[in-house]
């Protein structure tokens, strides 16, 4: 838009005639709409049907929630979001954990 067209700016703004804007974040929204549930190659990835969320362990301790199901083991078999946060409370499966009883975890509900 040519500078000849923006209005002027609102007394108080702080910007000069033919000044731009910018942006801003107006509202936002979260959606909680159950998804379809779908079978993953990753072992750790995990669903909730239903209502619920994750709680997730930040690095500065507080805790955070989510319905992101994509999971990750570390070095010391704790389960991880992809940024490396835990699950809390702390899931440790330990490494000499089998594919069948893996297999029967996974039924659990």
């Amino acid at each position: 838009m040519l500078n000849a067209q923006l209005n002027a700016p609102l007394e108080g703004s702080g910007r000069a005639s033919g000044q731009a804007a910018g942006t801003f974040l107006a509202a936002t929204q979260g959606i909680f709409s159950q998804g379809q549930i779908e079978k993953s190659e990753y072992a750790w990835n995990m669903a909730i049907e239903g209502d619920g969320f994750f709680q997730i362990q930040q690095p500065d301790g507080t805790i955070t929630y989510t319905r992101d199901g994509s999971f990750r083991l570390d070095g010391e078999g704790r389960l991880t979001t992809a940024n490396g946060s835990f699950l809390y409370p702390n899931v440790i499966i330990p490494m000499e954990t089998s594919n069948e009883m893996l297999g029967l975890a996974n039924q659990l509900r």
